[in-house]
Order: structure tokens, then C-alpha cells, then sequence
């Protein structure tokens, strides 16, 4: 396992909990309330706090490997948006895997418009 998984296992195993003092601080500096205890990794989701930013919460501890804590901000800040970019590119792979008949008869196909029948009839 290298650095990047420790470090990350790490943050998800540290729990944040409502009204206590990480919490407080949490609210304070990021104008965020916790409404229930989430994994520290979780709060690198938002645009405003970094990692360096997790040194404050008593729960953070020492980090082993703080070289890495950006990538690991980085990656879980954009993992929502190439999940969604990971199964656009399954679809189209899908897709382009599909033939289209060389006999089809485009002018009996509804929802074509006229343009794309004459295009595709060429």
C-alpha cells in the first residue's frame, strides 16, 4: 500500500462528530454545521477547506505522510465528477460497439428529422 491509500484510509477512519470543539471550529472559519458525524475525509468535498485546514481539528492527529494530503484533497474534490465522466465513457463505449444494419430503410424511422434521413440515405 503506498503513501497516498495510507493517508487516505486514515482520513476515513477518523470520525468528526457534532458539538464538539472540531465541530464549533468547522462552523466558525467554514460556515459549516455538522448534522451528523462524518469521516474527516468527507469535508475535503468542499471547495473551501484544504487539507492543511484539517491540522486544526483535534480528531486530525499527526499525519504520517502530509506530502500527500493535497493529491488526496484533489482527488476526493473531483471524484464525483469523473465517476460521472467514467460512465459517459462506458455509454459511448457501449454504444460505438452497436451496428447499424448496411439494408436499414432510414425514411422508415420516426423521430429522424428529414435533414438526417436525406444525410443518412447518402
Amino acid at each position: 500500500m503506498d503513501k497516498l491509500d495510507k493517508e487516505s484510509r486514515r482520513l476515513e477512519q477518523i470520525i468528526i462528530r457534532p458539538n464538539t470543539r472540531s465541530s464549533l471550529y468547522l462552523s466558525e472559519n467554514f460556515d459549516l454545521n455538522l448534522k451528523s458525524s462524518q469521516p474527516i475525509k468527507s469535508l475535503l468535498k468542499m471547495s473551501t477547506i484544504e487539507y492543511q485546514d484539517l491540522y486544526n481539528l483535534e480528531e486530525f492527529g499527526v499525519a504520517q505522510y502530509p506530502e500527500v494530503g493535497e493529491l488526496i484533497a484533489i482527488r476526493e474534490r473531483y471524484a464525483g465528477y469523473l465517476k460521472r465522466q467514467d460512465i459517459e465513457i462506458e455509454s459511448l463505449h457501449k454504444s460505438m460497439r452497436l451496428s447499424i444494419p448496411k439494408d436499414i430503410d432510414y425514411m422508415l424511422i420516426n423521430g429522424l428529422s428529414n435533414e438526417a434521413k436525406e444525410s443518412c440515405f447518402r
